[in-house]
């Protein structure tokens, strides 16, 4: 019995000399070095509370060591422009206070958040600024299909104070904001909004409404019951005639017509200003239309 037992095992190592065993990739590359504020926090996790990442540059996917500071209230990730989701894993950080993406006027990004983020109980401001639409200022609306959006699980965001979705190419304010009955800043700044939908009067605590860049927006009939709403319009190509229409039609606000690009032409007439009324600025770099 051992003999064949013997023979069999013998048999199995000459049947398998004859085969060449697939090769197997390993990646030798080194882990990418961490950022060197998560590297600090990651010492005293216990005390970090808040973080900024000094570099996000090259970063593609937010390390896992992140999700281990559970003690984080703030979480700056600037502008990741590689990267293309939030893990479910930043459901971990439940003491979350402010989580902010910031990539200004010259970067931009594409990134999609989780589900999970509703678990967020304590968020109170929530900054995605240029963070959810690849195009660059300007650029055309073709990429369209790349916008991912907010995710259904904002509307559950009931204690968000301050929501920033400006520079991100929407064509209309995103429905789940209804929901956000705690708001108090709203900022829509550069996108292609051209009508406020209705509930965005009905938000009771919203106290700043930033809608500059838009080109004009219409506003909802229940905007005319509103009272001590604030809302930087911009300048948005309106004239004096225009801007005092509106603040007719709506008392209850108060209208910030900044032109923020070219303070010299803010605010004009069609046709520009007569010579009479004329800052020395205007006499300089005089602006009509044609």
């Amino acid at each position: 019995m051992r003999r064949l037992v013997t023979l069999i095992v013998a048999a199995a190592i000459v049947a398998g000399c004859g085969k060449i065993e697939p090769k197997h990739e390993v990646d030798s590359s080194p882990a990418p070095a961490l950022d060197s504020n998560l590297a600090a926090a990651l010492s005293q996790p216990e005390k970090a509370t808040s973080l900024t990442f000094e570099d996000t540059s090259e970063l593609e996917r937010l390390p896992a060591e992140l999700w281990t500071l559970t003690n984080l209230r703030e979480l700056n990730l600037s502008c990741p422009e590689n990267l293309k989701q939030v893990p479910p894993e930043i459901g971990r950080l439940r003491l979350l206070e402010k989580l902010v993406f910031d990539c200004g006027n010259g970067e931009s990004m594409n990134i999609s958040l989780p589900e999970e983020i509703a678990v967020l109980k304590n968020l109170t401001v929530l900054r995605l600024y240029g963070a959810m639409d690849q195009r660059e200022a300007g650029q055309n609306t073709s990429r369209r299909a790349e916008f991912k959006g907010l995710p259904e699980a904002v509307r559950k965001l009931t204690t968000l104070k301050e929501l920033d979705l400006g520079r991100n190419g929407l064509q209309f304010v995103p429905p789940q904001i209804a929901s956000l009955e705690n708001l108090e800043q709203l900022d829509l700044s550069f996108n292609e909004i051209h009508e406020l939908p209705e509930f965005v009067g009905h938000l009771q605590y919203l106290r700043n409404l930033t809608l500059q860049g838009n080109g004009g927006v219409k506003f909802p009939e229940s905007m005319t019951k509103r009272r001590g709403l604030k809302v930087i319009a911009g300048n948005n190509g309106l004239d004096l005639k225009a801007q005092a229409s509106l603040r007719e039609k709506y008392p209850g606000l108060t209208f910030d017509f900044e032109n923020e690009f070219d303070d010299c032409s803010a605010n004009e007439p069609i046709g520009g200003y007569p010579e009479w009324q004329k800052t020395s600025c205007q006499v300089e770099s005089p602006k009509t239309v044609k």
